[in-house]
């Protein structure tokens, strides 16, 4: 619709420009071409006619008097007119060819099988990528929470290790205790055994104090032995204590391996 339009307003055009077109012969226009003043048909004077040589009706009746030459031979031909081609022509010619669309069906249907693989292809690609940002959600509040509990593991640690550092602490000093106390017991023994022998050298009247010295004298040893036995289940204790303590600070080091 648009084409046949733009034709009629170039044929309007052409027609405006051409000062001997059919529709400027119907409505004279101001040009430039020179007209010549004509008489009415009516004043035309056949005698005028017959007696003029150039007259139309006196060539028609009568036979030229001079022969011209024929020079049509000796004009040049246009240039390049024999070499002239179909696509030499200016104009475009749409040729259909109906061959051609089996072939233009397959490439279409080719292209479409091509198009639904690329989407398919590329569906699969974004389902995967989904799962693999899903999984690497999921490791990481895994790691998170492992994090999270190690440091938790590590804090636990720490202060079972400053609990098991204080108890040391406190057994050395009770163990220090204990030895001034068997220290003393042992002297306090070894007075009670000299009084003892002179006692047994004196008077046989004191016999009642001999036994009651005698009595004090077992109950110290006693009370030794017993003291030497705590001191030795303490000493182990300490033994295990400054294991313990060792253990927690190569878990300590541990921990600041894996921060």
């Amino acid at each position: 619709m648009n084409e046949s339009s733009d034709d009629e307003v170039k044929l309007l055009k052409k027609n405006q420009l051409n000062p001997f077109s059919f529709k400027n012969f119907q409505s004279p226009k101001e040009t430039d071409i020179p007209t010549i003043d004509l008489p009415p048909i009516g004043d035309y004077d056949s005698s005028s006619s017959q007696s003029n040589p150039f007259s139309f009706k006196g060539f028609v009746q009568t036979e030229p008097d001079i022969d011209l030459p024929d020079i049509s031979s000796e004009l040049p031909e246009p240039p390049g007119l024999n070499s002239l081609s179909v696509n030499d022509l200016p104009c475009e010619i749409d040729i259909y060819d109906p061959t051609s669309l089996p072939a233009i069906n397959d490439d279409t249907e080719n292209l479409k099988e091509e198009l639904n693989f690329s989407k398919e292809t590329i569906y699969k690609q974004q389902n995967k990528i989904a799962k693999l940002e899903k999984r690497l959600t999921e490791l990481e509040k895994k790691e998170e929470s492992e994090a999270k509990t190690l440091e938790l593991l590590v804090q636990q640690v720490e202060n079972n290790l400053e609990k098991a550092t204080a108890r040391a602490i406190e057994a050395e000093r009770k163990v220090e205790l204990l030895k001034q106390e068997l220290s003393q017991m042992k002297s306090q023994m070894n007075q009670l055994k000299t009084e003892n022998l002179v006692l047994k050298n004196g008077n046989a009247n004191n016999r009642n104090l001999f036994l009651k010295i005698n009595g004090i004298a077992s109950e110290l040893n006693g009370a030794a032995f017993s003291a030497e036995k705590s001191l030795s289940f303490l000493s182990k204790g300490v033994e295990s204590l400054k294991i313990i303590a060792s253990n927690l600070e190569s878990l300590e080091k541990l921990s600041e391996v894996f921060d």
